[in-house]
């Protein structure tokens, strides 16, 4: 089972009414049996605000939530405006000092071969805070695993999930933060939604880089992966598959049938150094989009080191900047994937476009499993939650970097 991470790009238009069902998740914001003894003050990239338990956070102060351990804080900014939905969150400690603690709501209905798409807002203290999600009950899904996010842009980041259930039943979905070693990086999370979401089939063409290969290997060349080597003629400068084009110092490589890549034996590598050449782009032209329509684009995401960085368009007839500066853990073996949700306003022809405008060193960034799939109406909600827009449902999902970043 395949997980699909997105980050909802700033300025997008909202969801169309009738794509999605109401919230599963009860209570995804916090406010339900509040507590009104604040104790300590607390700060966070949002600003500053202070534990809303009666024991700093550490009592079970919510009707729909539970947690395990200690350290989960529960958390208000009084009123200040500063949290993404209402003025309750919760922060889950990186120093799992008594065994790792969990946020976590039970009675989570999910039907087998359904997808789901998961949300919620994200931010920290300082640092890169990470997370995992999962989901335990007639089956276990691992939904996120050390998700990142910057602690340091003063935004709450959109994190969301899509998956498909294995088996109907009741679930347990539960955040934690298990990385000892992250310091003070703590994750605050708030404005949790959970939906059905259908997808429709991709337009992009070769989004696994297997079309029209070279069978001349270069020099090897390694990621967090694993070892491979450069598969273009000219180490990966040459331009070498059907569908797609680049610049100079974006590299095609190979890991020789490793099965190390998340799709196929092929991906790219976009080089974050921009005092050789400038920001290089690899993009794929004559992609068919639809004014008006919700489309997702996502793509496995990793690195060589440090935190890799990428930039991602679409450009035609509209121009959407879909990520800015995005960035995944370079170091954890793994590769994460990223998608988007967006809306053009004018239909045409599109070029998709990546690309890294910023000097990151060698935290070089390699993608693979490139897709654009349109949202299709075909989950309506009874009438009963067409409200939705102000209630629940993917319609307010929005990158709050709007006011936050410039």
């Amino acid at each position: 089972m395949r997980t699909i991470t997105l980050w909802v790009a700033a300025g997008l238009m909202a969801l169309a009414g009738g794509n999605v069902q109401a919230n599963i998740v009860t209570d995804g914001s916090f406010e339900v049996n509040t507590n009104s003894t604040p104790g300590n003050s607390q700060g966070s990239e949002l600003g500053a605000s202070r534990y809303a338990g009666s024991t700093w956070g550490n009592a079970d102060v919510l009707t729909h939530w539970d947690k395990s351990g200690t350290r989960t804080w529960y958390m208000t900014d009084l009123g200040g405006a500063q949290f993404p939905d209402g003025d309750f969150a919760y922060r889950l400690d990186a120093h799992p000092f008594e065994g790792v603690n969990t946020l976590h709501q039970d009675g989570i209905p999910l039907t087998a071969a359904t997808t789901y798409a998961l949300s919620f807002e994200m931010w920290g203290e300082a640092g890169t805070p990470r997370i995992d999600v999962a989901l335990t009950g007639p089956a276990t899904l691992k939904v996120l695993d050390n998700s990142a996010t910057l602690g340091t842009d003063g935004a709450a980041e959109t994190k969301l999930a899509i998956f498909t259930a294995p088996a109907t039943g009741a679930y347990r979905i539960s955040f934690s933060a298990d990385d000892p070693q992250n310091g003070n990086a703590h994750a605050w999370i708030d404005d949790v939604r959970l939906n059905e979401i259908a997808l429709g089939p991709n337009l992009v063409t070769d989004g696994s880089f297997e079309v029209n290969t070279n069978a001349t290997l270069g020099n090897g060349q390694g990621s967090e992966l694993g070892t491979h080597n450069y598969a273009g003629s000219t180490w990966g400068n040459a331009d070498v598959t059907t569908h797609w084009d680049k610049d100079n110092r974006v590299w095609y490589v190979t890991d020789s049938g490793d099965a190390e890549f998340s799709d196929g034996d092929f991906a790219y590598r976009i080089d974050a150094r921009l005092d050789i050449g400038g920001a290089d782009t690899l993009w794929q032209d004559g992609i068919p989009l639809t004014g008006g329509t919700d489309y997702v684009l996502s793509f496995d995401m990793w690195g060589e080191g440090g935190n890799p960085i990428l930039d991602v368009t679409v450009t035609g007839p509209d121009t959407i900047a879909l990520f800015d500066d995005t960035t995944a853990i370079g170091n954890d073996g793994a590769w994460e994937t990223k998608s988007t949700l967006f809306t053009p306003t004018v239909t045409g022809s599109y070029r998709l476009n990546f690309f890294t405008d910023v000097n990151n060193g060698d935290s070089h960034t390699w993608i693979d499993n490139v897709s654009i799939r349109a949202v299709q109406p075909d989950i309506i909600p009874e009438p009963a939650t067409l409200g939705l827009v102000a209630l629940g449902g993917l319609a307010l999902l929005r990158r709050r970097r709007v006011t936050r970043d410039a």
